[in-house]
Parts: C-alpha cells; structure tokens; sequence
C-alpha cells in the first residue's frame, strides 16, 4: 500500500471506529482511476445494510466521501473514496483489444479485471447512459466508438451519430470510415430523419427485405434535445427510437441513448425504457436521480465522483468502474473515409411508420395460431431472441390484450 492510500486508509478506520464499528478492519487498498478502494472485514454482528445507512455519518468523520459497496461476483464489501491523486485510464493503441461486438470500456473498481460491453448478447442490445455535467457521458460514447472502429472493419460495423446540441461528439469522427451517414450535428430536422432512416433499416430486416449486416450503432448524445423540441418532433423522435430499442436487436441494429438530465420526459417514453436493459450511469444530482437512472434503488449513482466515475447495470447486477478516455488523436488515427457518406433524403423516409405494437401483435397472433400453448418464454424467445425483463412483461400484456379480444 503506498503511503498516501496508508494515510487514507487510517482516516477510513478512524472513521469507522468512531461511527461505532469497532471489529471493521481494512484488508487491501488499491486505486482505479479516481478511484480509492478499501476492502473490507467486519464480524457477523455488522450487516452491509447497517454500514450503507452509515455513510453519510462515514463521509463526516472521514472528511471526505465514502461509498459502501458489495460486489455482486464475489460477495466483498469495499468503502470507496476519491483518491488523493486522480488519474485517467487511456484507451489507445495498448488498450484491451477484444473481437466483434464484444468491447473494453473500462476497469472495474473492485479490481477484477476489465469492464466489458458486448451489443451481440441479450445483456446489452442497447445502452442508455446518464450522467451530469462532468460525469463523463461523453467521454463514454468516444471510448464505445473507438473501441468498436478499432476491432471491426466498415464493413462490419457502422455508425448513425446524432449531436444536437452540435459541440458534443468530437470533429475526429467527422471523416470516419465507419460512418453510416453525416453526423447530424445541432439539426433537429436531420437528426429525426437520421432516427428514422435507422428505423426504417430495422424494419426493411425484420421483414427480410434487408442483410442484417454491418451491425449499426445508433447513438444520440443528448436526448433532451430530442424530446424537449416540438410536439411532432418529439413524437417522430419517440416512435423511431421506440422502433429501434424494441426490434433493433434482433437485426443488429443497436441504440446507446445518452442523456445528463434524469427524468422520465429525458429518458424516452417507458416503452423505450423498457427496452433498455442496460444502463452506464455516472454521477447525478439526488437519489431520487439515481433510482430512475439505473432502475432500481440503491445503486446511490449520486455518490459518484464524476470523471469516467461509472456504475454498469445490467443482469449482473450494479458493478462500479473507471470509463477509459480516448483522446482525439487516438480517434484521428482510425480508419479514415475517402469521401463523406451522402445524408438520407427525406423521401427515402416514411413520415408515418407503422406502429410498432401493431407489428408485435400480428406476429404474436401468427405464433398462437401455430401453437396456442406456446409458453410465455417460447413466445419471448420468437419476438425478441432473449427471455426476461421487457421481453416478459410485453408478452404477458400482448397475450393479455390476445386473450381479451
């Protein structure tokens, strides 16, 4: 242990003796990024609950932060605190290099090794990330599409950027070979009909009209802008992306929908939410913020540090780490397109897209005329190719509204 997470270490004991946790002790600290991490050892007597509802009394007498946090693999409980020097962890040319949809994003806190997005599994079809001003949102989306540009060629993967606020995702993406069509950059109109376009992509695949290859990523670095504009817009916005998150994944179409404000207009319509399994938040503004960002209580996403300082949720339960930055040279060096993709021409696009619900039911319909027993799961299985979570509760209603007609 080096001398400044020794000092750190001692405030913690000292901190936690006088909250009245006389048998904790601290078995090893280490440090990932911003990050200080304390494990710990306490007698049966003292429930992690009980040193949760603690903390805040832990930050006082420590004078600093202090986080309890249980790893979901191991069962190990860690305090964390902000480190007496922060550092950044750097996606470049010596950073995890995986294969496919399958990416490094960052590092765990609880030291155990990389932390890990893969768009092929049902764990992760699409991302929704939350995070206040200086949590790293942006940063995030960089390292994301820096690490897929590097492991996949154009023809493998593609992007569909969308930056309406327009100062948001960084000009080296401006000439990447991976682009599908021209960021769209502080233009609402553009940025709908680029929504859209995808949608009409997921749809043409699911029909069979289209090769559900490159994979496209769909990324929208700033939902408010969105659904904060205009009735009719808003709704276009709402139904494209609707569309995306529900069937995209099963035509490897992916959505990462970012957004800095944590509330239910920012976060999409609950349909759009429910699709979204997984979810990268970084720090907000309350508790009350934290809940709604990650989707269930007491991840305390409010205690972050900021900084590429992130929480990962998904089946595998809340996990802490460190998001990696890649800096704009690393972007610059990547594939580079030899002339800029031409943008979607709005009468490529129709205005009024089928509703997604009415798609389900018919297909759902069809599925109980071959086998009126089919099982829920068979059911989630033909409609979503995962079981669980969204998948289960849209089955249930659609059999419901089935049944009841």
């Amino acid at each position: 242990m080096n001398p400044e997470l020794n000092a750190l270490a001692d405030r913690l004991r000292w901190a936690a003796h006088a909250a009245g946790f006389r048998d904790l002790t601290v078995t090893a600290a280490w440090q990932v990024g911003s990050v200080a991490c304390f494990a710990l050892s306490f007698s049966p007597r003292t429930s992690l609950r009980e040193l949760k509802s603690r903390q805040d009394d832990l930050s006082r007498l420590a004078y600093t932060p202090v986080t309890i946090t249980q790893d979901p693999a191991t069962g190990m409980v860690f305090a964390q605190l902000p480190a007496p020097r922060r550092q950044r962890l750097i996606a470049g040319a010596g950073a995890p290099k995986l294969s496919g949809a399958r990416i490094a994003i960052g590092r765990l806190t609880s030291n155990r090794g990389d932390a890990i997005l893969d768009f092929a599994s049902p764990a992760h079809p699409h991302l929704l990330i939350v995070a206040a001003t200086g949590g790293g949102k942006t940063e995030a989306i960089h390292t994301i599409l820096y690490q897929l540009a590097r492991q996949n060629r154009p023809s493998q993967v593609s992007f569909a950027l969308i930056d309406p606020a327009g100062n948001r995702i960084h000009p080296a993406w401006d000439n990447s070979a991976h682009l599908a069509l021209p960021i769209a950059r502080a233009d609402l109109d553009a940025a709908i009909r680029t929504l859209e376009w995808a949608a009409d992509i997921v749809r043409r695949r699911n029909a069979g009209r289209a090769n559900p290859s490159p994979r496209l990523l769909v990324v929208v670095d700033e939902m408010a802008s969105l659904f904060g504009t205009g009735r009719e817009l808003a709704e276009r916005a709402r139904r494209a992306l609707e569309t995306i998150t529900q069937l995209g994944r099963l035509v490897n179409v992916h959505a990462v929908l970012a957004t800095q404000y944590a509330s239910r207009e920012t976060l999409g319509s609950p349909f759009i939410r429910a699709n979204m399994p997984a979810r990268l938040v970084g720090r907000v503004d309350s508790a009350q913020a934290s809940a709604l960002a990650t989707g269930r209580e007491g991840c305390d996403a409010h205690r972050l540090l900021g900084y590429g300082d992130f929480l990962l949720i998904d089946d595998a339960g809340p996990r802490r780490l460190q998001v990696a930055l890649s800096r704009p040279d690393a972007i610059a060096s990547l594939r580079q397109a030899p002339s800029p993709p031409p943008p979607p021409k709005p009468a490529e696009i129709p205005l009024q897209p089928p509703p997604v619900e009415l798609e389900l039911v018919e297909k759902m319909r069809a599925l109980l005329a071959e086998d009126p027993a089919a099982s829920n799961r068979k059911l989630e299985l033909a409609l979503f190719g995962y079981t669980g979570g969204a998948a289960t509760t849209t089955v249930k209603r659609l059999r419901e509204q089935l049944c009841a007609a």
